[in-house]
């Protein structure tokens, strides 16, 4: 709190990097589109000579708490400054409940909570303008819940994992969805006494549910990305 505290105030904001790069400016432009027009904006002529602007994979805007400030009246660092502190919250809490339902002591488990939301990663990754990972990692223990069974097992478990995946794909975050898939995939055929064809099942799930709900982001995204790649005559 006493570091993100000063970006509370309308009058100051996280500085440099993608701060005040991309996050602020992206999210001023979608917030003035959205409350003149009533629709998201689907192109930005501002940047360079235009470019699409949801699909661009540096807007966060179909986040969840992205959607619900389109209807407050926050500037962009005071609300990437309540986000943060949400994240970083909710991060420290979901580790906490992870370690516990691990076996873990009260003090250890709260211990643990601490040193992931600010031991490191979360808060210097809040630092540099990336809250999109922040929120990432705040999930994770979420996702290994369920992927170990918690509330249910089997294909459920698979598709909960998935969906806590969705989440963090709508925020812009496909390069972190491309690392993590690939570990759940592992923790799920690592860990677990579970018949091979149940793991199976799992994975199927867990991979199914993000390529469906995230295919408004990764779809038109990778159709971006294409279009912004060009091969380089040898």
């Amino acid at each position: 709190l006493p570091l993100i505290a000063p970006a509370l105030s309308p009058e100051s904001g996280l500085a440099g990097g993608d701060w005040t790069d991309l996050l602020y400016p992206f999210r001023a432009f979608t917030d003035g589109v959205f409350r003149a027009t009533g629709r998201l904006p689907q192109w930005n002529p501002f940047i360079f000579s235009g470019m699409p602007h949801l699909v661009s994979l540096n807007v966060l805007t179909l986040y969840p708490t992205e959607l619900v400030a389109l209807f407050l009246p926050v500037s962009p660092s005071t609300f990437y400054a309540f986000d943060l502190l949400l994240h970083l919250f909710l991060a420290a809490a979901a580790m906490r409940w992870w370690l516990r339902r691990q076996g873990v002591t009260e003090g250890g488990a709260f211990t643990g909570g601490l040193v992931y939301a600010l031991g490191g990663h979360c808060l210097t990754l809040a630092a540099a303008g990336h809250p999109h990972w922040v929120r990432c990692l705040a999930l994770m223990p979420l996702c290994f819940a369920a992927l170990e069974g918690f509330p249910a097992r089997g294909a459920v478990s698979g598709a909960l994992a998935g969906l806590v995946i969705s989440v963090a794909l709508l925020g812009a975050s496909l390069h972190f969805v491309i690392l993590a898939v690939p570990v759940g995939v592992i923790w799920i055929v690592a860990t677990g006494t579970a018949p091979l064809r149940e793991k199976a099942v799992r994975i199927f799930c867990f991979g199914a549910v993000p390529l469906v709900l995230g295919a408004v982001i990764w779809i038109p995204g990778f159709e971006y990305f294409l279009e912004s790649v060009r091969r380089v005559p040898a």
